[in-house]
């Protein structure tokens, strides 16, 4: 019974340090993200559709940064590099994250490649242990 207890402790713990988020807060985190992204680039009429069917795949995604990573967890991220087309990559797993050098070594089927966490804006797969306690967290 105790690890039930320790369990709801520490989801308490968690909501109050603001670890957890309500999918409204995920959701405003995701939508302000590529907002950033697009601003600048809206008058291609591409990325007005672009900007529309990033926001409706990303749902059961959260908004991360380098430090948020973590190696075995599946994300997807957007470049702006052609600024004229700005496109949601297709999901990719993290194998090596290189912190002092801000690059993420990833794989997509058996195609392994490396990107600089500075040049593209990142969103996580919110895995069963986060959507369990987004549940609980908003149960309360």
């Amino acid at each position: 019974m105790s690890s039930d207890s320790d369990l709801v402790s520490l989801i308490l713990q968690e909501i109050s340090e603001n670890k957890i988020k309500t999918k409204e807060e995920l959701d405003q985190e995701i939508k302000t993200s590529l907002y950033q992204v697009y601003q600048n680039y809206l008058d291609f009429d591409s990325n007005q559709e672009n900007f529309r069917d990033s926001y409706q795949k990303l749902k059961g995604y959260k908004y991360v940064e380098l430090l948020d990573l973590e190696e075995g967890r599946f994300i997807r991220y957007l470049s702006n590099k052609h600024f004229y087309d700005i496109k949601l990559m297709v999901g990719v797993f993290i194998t090596e994250i290189d912190y002092q050098n801000q690059k993420i070594r990833m794989l997509n089927k058996n195609k392994v490649f490396y990107l600089k966490s500075n040049d593209i804006t990142m969103y996580m797969k919110l895995n069963e242990e986060e959507i369990v306690k987004q549940k609980i967290m908003e149960s309360l």
